[in-house]
């Protein structure tokens, strides 16, 4: 499966097929993803301590990969919209 990185925290798959000079692609080939800026995906485990993290993305040489990154709990509630019932 490959994706396109968008940002930290966005990233989108890519279509299939792929669309290349108006025409429809079908390819499981990396250096044709690559090419229309598609990317191998490694996933992470979550820490396993007791702290909170966000999941976020980054590039790094053609292999989009999975970090975690740790936030104060003050942040994730402040972050969060609170609704009273």
């Amino acid at each position: 499966m490959f994706y396109k990185f968008i940002d930290e925290n966005t990233i989108s798959k890519a279509p299939k097929p792929l669309k290349i000079g108006g025409k429809d692609v079908f390819t499981n080939s990396e250096q044709i993803h690559n090419e229309q800026g598609y990317y191998g995906l490694i996933y992470t485990e979550y820490p396993q301590d007791e702290k909170h993290y966000e999941s976020k993305y980054v590039l790094e040489d053609n292999i989009i990969k999975q970090v975690w990154v740790e936030v104060e709990i003050e942040e994730i509630i402040e972050s969060e919209e609170i609704i009273d019932v």
